[in-house]
């Protein structure tokens, strides 16, 4: 009724508008159907263009959600609700579709990680670069104080040896993702789950089962380096690999204390 009233003050044509748009809404998007009815003017009327037909004396309207009749060129109705200047169409739409098309956040994401995780973060990635750039070395024949690795490595273990460097340093990478927005909502180039938000429980058993396998793996190494004899190396090139070798034994607890601080972040209030 709200909205009928306020279309008996309009002239015809306005009024025919919203009352049709007000009828197509739910109640509580009527008045805001006439608000928007009346804040746009009759389709050519601002650029000298020709009105509407008529047809039995009542004027032709469009339907909510239609595009009505074209006014390209029309710099009033730029910045008008409703109104595509690019297009120079008019678009009737009710103010809960734009709502609806906004996504929702969940109260528990963007909220700033810790100083010392952030840092933390960044750090990972430079404790496994020694190591992924003395294995490169290794490839390409550098001298690194090897006994009898004189020549550049070829073929499948050439292969292996790079690959295995830059999934390390691509997986020591995925740690920054516990301190920035991409670890809460997935990058939108990725298929199936591009834009859609990061479950923290699935990002939490990840990083940890990796974290443990990280500890597992580089102490078991490092209790064979100790128990060694340091066979196949020169006293330079045994410095050597035990200095880009030993900050990977950081990696494993480091990224521990990456996912505590994230579970916090993400499912305690």
């Amino acid at each position: 009724m709200r909205a009928v009233t306020l279309a008996v003050a309009l002239p015809p044509a306005e009024a025919a508008r919203a009352v049709t748009l007000a009828v197509a809404l739910p109640p509580a998007e009527a008045m805001r159907a006439v608000t928007l009815a009346v804040a746009l003017p009759p389709a050519g009327a601002a650029c000298g263009a020709r009105p509407p037909p008529r047809s039995a004396g009542r004027a032709t309207l469009p339907r909510v959600g239609e595009r009505g009749p074209p006014a390209a060129g029309c710099p009033a109705l730029l910045g008008r609700p409703g109104w595509n200047g690019r297009r120079g169409t008019e678009t009737v739409m009710s103010s809960a579709t734009a709502v609806a098309a906004a996504p929702s956040r969940h109260p528990r994401d963007g909220r700033p990680a810790p100083r010392w995780a952030v840092r933390t973060a960044h750090l990972i990635p430079l404790l496994t670069l020694p190591s992924g750039l003395w294995r490169v070395a290794l490839v390409a024949g550098v001298p690194l104080g090897t006994v009898g690795v004189d020549e550049p490595i070829r073929g499948w273990l050439a292969a292996y040896i790079v690959s295995l460097s830059l999934v390390s340093e691509a997986l020591a990478l995925l740690a920054i993702g516990l301190v920035r927005p991409w670890g809460e909502v997935f990058p939108r180039w990725l298929p199936l789950v591009g834009g859609r938000r990061v479950p923290p429980p699935f990002a939490v058993t990840a990083a940890t089962a990796g974290a443990v396998a990280l500890i597992l793996i580089w102490g078991y190494a490092a209790v064979n380096v100790v128990l060694g004899d340091g066979t196949g190396f020169t006293p330079a090139g045994w410095v050597l690999m035990l200095a880009c070798y030993t900050p990977l034994l950081l990696w494993g607890p480091l990224l521990l204390a990456l996912t505590v601080a994230y579970h916090r972040r993400r499912c305690r209030d």
